[in-house]
């Protein structure tokens, strides 16, 4: 064993995932998170990237692709002044607009690339 200031520690113990829990130098709780790697992810199976996504309002123009019926990403009904949910793909009335409820504030920029590059319009 090894002593650290006035604390004993196992090397077998300090090796394995644990957090040793200190309290006037000294350790007064040792917790092994490896007794719960049969956990896993319990709880989040069948969740996949799109299960977390944050979900953006778009605004559909003349010019996006997303309104364009001859281009690959072309959205089925969508036309310009409309309003898309990023994550479920559902398209909204410009003309009837939508209600927003805000509850959180950052601030971001954000860089548009060339369009050939797959960037903005």
């Amino acid at each position: 064993m090894t002593t650290t200031k006035n604390a004993v520690v196992d090397p077998t113990i300090a090796a394995a995932a644990v957090a040793l829990v200190q309290s006037g130098g000294n350790v007064v709780m040792a917790m092994d998170f490896l007794g719960d790697e049969d956990m896993g992810m319990a709880g989040f199976e069948g969740t996949d990237k799109d299960s977390f996504a944050i979900p953006f309002l778009q605004v559909l123009q003349k010019m996006s692709p997303l309104v364009d019926p001859d281009h690959a990403t072309y959205i089925e009904g969508a036309k310009a002044g409309m309003f898309l949910n990023t994550v479920t793909r559902k398209l909204y009335d410009g003309k009837i607009g939508l209600e927003l409820v805000p509850c959180a504030y950052k601030r971001t920029y954000i860089q548009w690339g060339a369009n050939e590059a797959g960037g903005g319009f």
